[in-house]
């Protein structure tokens, strides 16, 4: 009867040990899943962060400047063409109108060196632009706001490290 009993005992204890056992290792593995995943979340965020870092698109923060800069270009574009065209009729014009075809030609200089003045403000205004994006978005923030804004997951993590330290 009494050894009987005890080993019963022992028995049950066994068992809850080993179920104990199994417990850990079942909240082992959860940790180590957890763990995994806030890795990759944090590996994510690290992207997230280098993309935002890298320079913004223009188009994006800045259509209509862009446009304008398009714009600018295919106009010098076509005054160069022009200029080329009067440079061409010139050979071949006769002094009267070799004197109009000059002065056509002066004028269409000048609009290229205009066109040309206007790109390179438009194109400085666009890079003021996209530095500025990028410096806003790349803003160092503070221990608290951090915390603020700390996940369950999150929390884990950083209690863990913190173990691990001590």
């Amino acid at each position: 009867g009494i050894q009987s009993m005890q080993r019963f005992a022992i028995v049950l204890l066994l068992f809850a040990i080993l179920w104990a056992i199994s417990g850990l290792k079942e909240v082992e593995q959860k940790n180590k899943e957890g763990t995994k995943k806030v890795a990759k979340e944090s590996q994510k965020e690290s992207t997230e962060v280098k993309n935002l870092l890298k320079k913004p698109n223009l188009a994006d923060i800045a259509p209509d400047k862009v446009k304008k800069l398009v714009q600018l270009k295919l106009g010098l574009k076509e005054a160069k063409a022009k200029a080329k065209a009067i440079g061409l009729g010139l050979s071949k014009a006769q002094p009267e109108e070799a004197k109009k075809l000059v002065q056509e030609k002066n004028e269409v200089k000048e609009k290229c060196l205009s066109l040309k003045q206007q790109i390179d403000n438009t194109k400085a205004q666009l890079k003021k632009l996209q530095d500025d994006f990028a410096f806003k978005c790349a803003n160092p923030v503070s221990y608290t706001h951090l915390r603020a804004h700390e996940t369950r997951e999150d929390l884990v993590c950083r209690l863990l490290l913190e173990k691990k330290k001590i």
